[in-house]
């Protein structure tokens, strides 16, 4: 191996510690020992699997797994009702921090309101006069983000859990 002092960028990176990896006696690299998850337990979203019981088992692992997957699938046929596919969502992502901020808020307020709750899926509409009476936020705003608006509060609305549990609050 050329002498690391004399490599280029590239090279440099290709030879550096991967995060989370070990060196030949077993330890961990030095800059990445403080952030490694202890050994032996695997990261959950809140809500899953009691942590005070350790490591799932590999059955308990592929059922949660396969619970995921089945509620993705009907997420999936579930925006599908309301004409909202997952490569429009991610086009129609709001980009700028503070509409991602009002828009999380009016589908908690979408979410959390079963009349409006209730419209929702009985219309496959947004309920945008109603919700502007809760959250300031111009009309237009409300038919450019819709798909993501409508993505985001049957997440959270109770149908998934699983996926509820990857919200942020």
């Amino acid at each position: 191996m050329p002498d690391p002092r004399m490599a280029s960028g590239a090279d440099r990176l290709r030879h550096a510690p991967m995060p989370g990896t070990r060196d030949a006696k077993g330890g961990a690299h030095s800059d990445v020992a403080a952030h490694e998850p202890p050994r032996g337990r695997t990261w959950r979203p809140a809500g899953h699997a009691n942590p005070a019981a350790g490591v799932m088992t590999g059955s308990q692992a592929s059922r949660v797994q396969r619970e995921r997957r089945r509620e993705i699938e009907r997420y999936v046929e579930r925006l599908g009702e309301f004409g909202v596919s997952l490569t429009e969502l991610t086009r129609r992502c709001p980009k700028r921090p503070e509409t991602r901020r009002t828009v999380r808020a009016v589908a908690a307020v979408l979410a959390s309101d079963p009349k409006l709750y209730g419209d929702l899926l009985a219309r496959h509409t947004l309920p945008a006069d109603a919700l502007t009476r809760y959250v300031p936020m111009a009309r237009r705003l409300l038919r450019r983000h819709r798909p993501y608006i409508i993505a985001l509060a049957l997440a959270s609305g109770g149908e998934f859990p699983h996926l509820r549990a990857y919200l942020r609050p």
